[in-house]
């Protein structure tokens, strides 16, 4: 697999996959399977495909969101959670595990893993 690692990208989530949608070519011509981002305070796992329908003849790239792990400035679904992505990377796709601080077991707990195969 090949990933690329996004530093601070644009706050809103629009900003970035309009970001996304611009480095695509450069993005694919450099072979990438997986984009890592953050920034925002809230984890999600999705695909190029679902941010830009337009370009799912061309092919998915993985997109893996982190969450927020040490402070209180979640965001939607995540507003006051903590909470972190555990990748698993294999040949065949990458597992992504979920984890959210539970306070009443003072820690983080494994929530369904994701499962993302490997574009051919």
């Amino acid at each position: 697999f090949t990933a690329l690692c996004g530093a601070k990208i644009p706050a809103s989530l629009d900003q970035q996959l309009d970001k996304l949608a611009e480095d695509d070519n450069a993005v694919r011509e450099l072979g990438v399977d997986l984009i890592l981002s953050g920034h925002m305070h809230r984890g999600f796992v999705t695909s190029s495909s679902e941010v830009r329908p337009d370009h799912r003849a061309r092919g998915d790239i993985a997109i893996v969101h982190s969450g927020t792990a040490t402070s209180n400035r979640g965001r939607k679904a995540e507003k006051g959670e903590n909470s972190v992505n555990v990748l698993k990377i294999r040949a065949e796709g990458i597992e992504v595990m979920p984890f959210w601080f539970q306070e009443h077991v003072a820690g983080f707990v494994a929530r369904e893993p994701i499962n993302i195969r490997r574009s051919e």
